[in-house]
Order: C-alpha cells, then structure tokens, then sequence
C-alpha cells in the first residue's frame, strides 16, 4: 500500500491518512482498520504552527508513505524514532536509511524543498513523534538570540535546504517517554505541560545538534562519495569487536585520512572513533538487556580490559551504569 502526502500541518497529514485509508478520525485519533493492522496514529496541536503526530503500528501490509515537500512550504519536518523495530526513512534520489531507537539515524531532520519516502514493515511494532513546525517558529527564537555566537540556528539557513540524520540522547529518550505517556491527557494543563516537553525536546536537540562542527555541512559530497560512507559505516558496525583503525579503513575504501575522516564528521555528526565507540556502546546496552551476560561479559567481549572504562564509556553515552541497565533487566524478566 503507498500513500502519497502534501506537507502539511499534523491534523492535514492526518486527514489525507484517514482518506486514503477510509477510516474516520475522533478526537483527532486516526485507529487503523482490521484489514490493515492495529494501533493509532493521533494528532496534537501544541500552538499555531507547532504540532505532532504520535504513531503507534503494527502493519498486516506494508506502507509505503511518501511527503511531498516543495521549497515554498515554509515547514520544518522532525521525526523521532520511538521503538527498537527499524523502518526505512529517506530523501527521495539519497541513499536508503534504517532508522530505529538506538541507531545512529533515530532524528530525522527535514527542511523544505525535499520529498521523503517512509517505508513501515509488516508485523512489527514501530512507534514514531513527527513534529510540524512552521519557519516562523524558529525565526522568533533566532530573533531573540540573534546577538549569540552559538550555532544552535545556522541549519535553519537560508537558500540551501537541509536534511539531517542524528543519534538520539538518553534525555531525548526520556522526554519521549514522559510525552507519549501523556499524549491522550485533555486537560489544560496537562496540554501545557506537554507543550513544555515538546519544546524542551527540540532545545535538546538542537544543542545537540550545535556540537556538530556545521561549517562543515556545505561541503560539497556526491552521491558515489556519500554511498561509499555508509558502506564504511556498516563495515566498522560489522567489525564493532575490532574495530579497523582510520588508516586500515582509508587503505581499504582507498581515501585519504584526512578525507576520510572529514566527510565521515560531515555526514554522520561524529568523527570514526565517536561512532565507533557510540557503535560500541550501542551493542553493550543490547546485550545487557538480555539479562544473559554479566557486566564484566559484555566488556570482555568488547574488547575492554578495564571493567572501569568500561562502565564510565557507557555511563557517559546513557547516563546510566551497565549495572544500572541490566538490574532493570532482571526487573523485566521477573515481573513483565
């Protein structure tokens, strides 16, 4: 099944859904029919030119959804991964993305002047928030802190349009949570609290997003040099036991260092080592929350002699202790 969507505010793109569906919407509350899976998708006006989109999944057929995006659309696009099972998400014409939670495409970014294509597998459950935001939102903040040296706006920039995958932080993961748990409340306040979240969310992640060295988002990339770093990328995931040093990985994709290195923190917000330890990091939380290895096990096996290192590395990617992660672990498996 394919649907094909204009940029629009949440209750429009929900509206189109409900259309191409043939469902109706209550309480701006979209319920899949029984013919193609189960779950909800519900749309939340926060203020005018500020709104979300919360998707709940589970598909018997899969989607294919594409956003039509012009240039003169002033919205802003942010989708944030909320669910382990992975989706395909992409700029039409750009390279094929696995978006999930714990990877390293859980944000994505999306400015106008760029169509998307979203692909939803079938029976599994995938959960995302899509924010809408008008320009205008952002240049009422840029206005009022257009005296700062920061970078927190520079992506906003003018004429050339942006997309943008990121990794998501253990406080953006925090604050999903408390917005998703309150997401069907109806009272004012409670509507004013979320609005709070959500803004807090995209503070967060657009400091996030300022740490990355922008000045190097113009550099010009084509689409054979973009593809090779992806197939870097997945060979140093592959090798996350032993990770290949920079020189081993230029010798190998036949790249300079410097290079290398350069279009690699340009693309994915991280310099190798960041990623490869971000990787690293990533398989350790997943092996903890088995519940089958002990902490001392998943740093062993990680290549780490320092069981000291080990937890203090992890601890400063999640704010939480590996010991912290699998006691949470034990929890589940003996009262789900």
């Amino acid at each position: 099944m394919t649907l094909t969507l204009t940029a629009s505010t949440a209750i429009q793109t929900l509206e189109m859904i409900a259309n191409g569906l043939g469902v109706p919407i209550e309480n701006n509350t979209l319920h899949l029919p029984a013919a193609v899976g189960h779950g909800f998708i519900r749309s939340i006006s926060l203020i005018p030119g500020f709104s979300m989109a919360i998707h709940e999944l589970v598909l018997k057929e899969e989607l294919e959804v594409v956003n039509q995006n012009p240039l003169t659309t002033p919205l802003y696009r942010i989708l944030f991964c909320t669910s382990e099972h992975q989706f395909i998400g992409h700029i039409l014409g750009e390279n094929v993305q696995r978006m999930g939670l714990h990877s390293s495409t859980g944000i994505f970014f999306c400015a106008p002047g760029h169509d998307t294509r979203f692909i939803i597998p079938t029976n599994e459950q995938i959960s995302f928030i899509n924010f809408a935001i008008e320009k205008g939102i952002f240049s009422t903040y840029q206005a009022e802190h257009s005296h700062s040296q920061g970078n927190e706006f520079n992506i906003l920039g003018e004429s050339i349009p942006e997309f943008i995958y990121e990794d998501m932080t253990f406080a953006m993961h925090t604050l999903i949570k408390q917005i998703t748990a309150m997401q069907g409340n109806t009272a004012i306040f409670e509507k004013m609290i979320l609005h709070g979240k959500a803004l807090e969310l995209l503070g967060l992640f657009f400091h996030h997003l300022s740490k990355r060295q922008t000045h190097h988002y113009r550099l010009e990339l084509d689409e054979e040099a973009i593809t090779k770093l992806f197939v870097i990328k997945q060979h140093i995931i592959d090798s996350i036991m032993a990770v290949p040093s920079i020189p081993e990985l230029a010798k190998k994709f036949g790249l300079n260092r410097n290079k290398l290195q350069r279009q690699f923190r340009q693309v994915f917000g991280k310099s190798i080592y960041q990623y490869a330890l971000y990787a690293k990091m990533n398989v350790a939380r997943t092996m903890l929350e088995t519940g089958r290895f002990s902490v001392s096990e998943v740093g062993f096996q990680l290549g780490y002699s320092s069981l000291g290192h080990f937890s203090a590395e992890f601890k400063r990617q999640f704010q939480a202790s590996p010991k912290d992660i699998l006691k949470s672990a034990h929890n589940i498996i003996l009262h789900p």
